[in-house]
């Protein structure tokens, strides 16, 4: 998969760092608005990584990763704010590559079950 799945998750993951740094979580939105919407935002641009797979399979790595890209996310953002130094684009390269892999190896498995 490669080039142009990564650089779609890299560019996913800078969208996400706006809506999660951009969001007004004061007034009527809520905290668990804010968490879906970036979470809506990393299943979208997973799905887009994986496009070139077929939409079913694109899903199905979309709603499988979506959760886990958040759960990175905020592993990310908790370091940031602890300040501990380790930049977050740092964070971001390492769950972009961790994502793409983990989606190639989703589809490698897709592939090789019985009617894959």
């Amino acid at each position: 998969m490669g080039g142009a799945g990564e650089r779609g998750v890299r560019t996913g993951l800078a969208q996400l760092i706006t809506v999660h740094y951009g969001a007004d979580v004061t007034g009527a939105r809520t905290v668990t608005d804010v968490r879906g919407e970036g979470r809506d935002l990393m299943r979208h641009m997973i799905r887009s990584s994986f496009a070139g797979e077929g939409e079913e399979t694109a899903d199905a790595v979309a709603d499988a990763l979506a959760h886990f890209g958040m759960a990175g996310f905020d592993g990310a953002f908790v370091s940031l704010q602890s300040g501990d130094g380790k930049p977050i684009a740092e964070f971001m390269e390492q769950l972009a590559d961790a994502l793409v892999a983990i989606g190639e190896s989703l589809i490698a498995g897709r592939r090789g079950a019985p009617g894959g």
